[in-house]
């Protein structure tokens, strides 16, 4: 890596450094496309064992650190540029000792990072509660979906008139062929409905992330999708399927469109 690195000391919460660091920056590189603003240190101690030096630490570091940072660089980073932000779990959840880390952390988790005349990608992170949410996805798929961002979705609504006297082994082949699609990892959610004026007729709909070629492609050649479409539709007199694209949604936040 020798003449593509050059390490500079300096302390994040000296503006007298940060100056003469991203004056170097300038003088070398003449720009900055990435900034990486890291806030995450802290001491360890009772909150009757915090001393005004804990204190000045931990926000000197975390939150005057940070802030003079991203300030400092905004003028070195072009149109385009990326300014990324991490912070650990203290800010949010609770751990002995880590009183002073606690409270500095959610001033900086929320520092407004607009600049209006600017184009400027921005984002703020949070390692160990991504790594947590992480987990609880892991172990609850549907953990965290309404904070989706827009992306492409597809779904389709299925209408099946039944043959007479079927609708029970119908129903049960619908909750089996659901039971398999809830595990695929493009799979959103899925709705089943009945008519009371119309008893032998069941409609449902199955949300995918993905376009529909991308469905085709993938969810198409599922032996077991293969095989409940050979199983029900000797149970059928006839089925309608319509496919749609969401782009616009209320109440819930499945497809990112959320708009209220």
């Amino acid at each position: 890596m020798s003449g593509h690195l050059t390490a500079v000391r300096a302390d994040a919460s000296s503006l007298d450094d940060l100056d003469k660091l991203f004056a170097q920056i300038k003088r070398e590189k003449g720009r900055l496309d990435v900034v990486y603003a890291n806030a995450g240190g802290g001491s360890f101690a009772p909150i009757g064992g915090i001393t005004e030096e804990h204190f000045d630490q931990t926000f000197d570091t975390n939150v005057k650190g940070t802030l003079f940072t991203v300030q400092k660089a905004l003028p070195l980073v072009p149109d385009g540029g990326s300014i990324i932000m991490t912070a650990s779990t203290a800010g949010s959840t609770w751990a002995a000792g880590r009183n002073c880390q606690s409270g500095g952390l959610p001033c900086f988790r929320r520092l407004e990072l607009r600049d209006w005349h600017r184009t400027l990608r921005r984002r703020r992170h949070c390692a160990g509660i991504a790594r947590r949410q992480f987990l609880l996805r892991r172990w609850n798929p549907t953990f965290g979906r309404k904070h989706m961002t827009p992306r492409a979705t597809t779904s389709l609504s299925i209408h099946y008139r039944v043959k007479p006297g079927q609708k029970e082994e119908v129903l049960g082949e619908i909750k089996g062929i659901l039971d398999r699609c809830a595990k695929e990892p493009e799979f959103i959610m899925a709705v089943v409905h009945e008519t009371p004026e119309r008893p032998n007729e069941f409609v449902f709909y199955e949300l995918w992330k993905g376009t529909r070629a991308e469905f085709d492609a993938i969810q198409g050649p599922k032996p077991y999708r293969k095989a409940y479409i050979e199983n029900v539709k000797k149970l059928l007199d006839k089925v309608d399927v319509e496919w749609h694209s969401p782009i616009l949604e209320w109440g819930t936040n499945l497809t990112g469109l959320n708009q209220s």
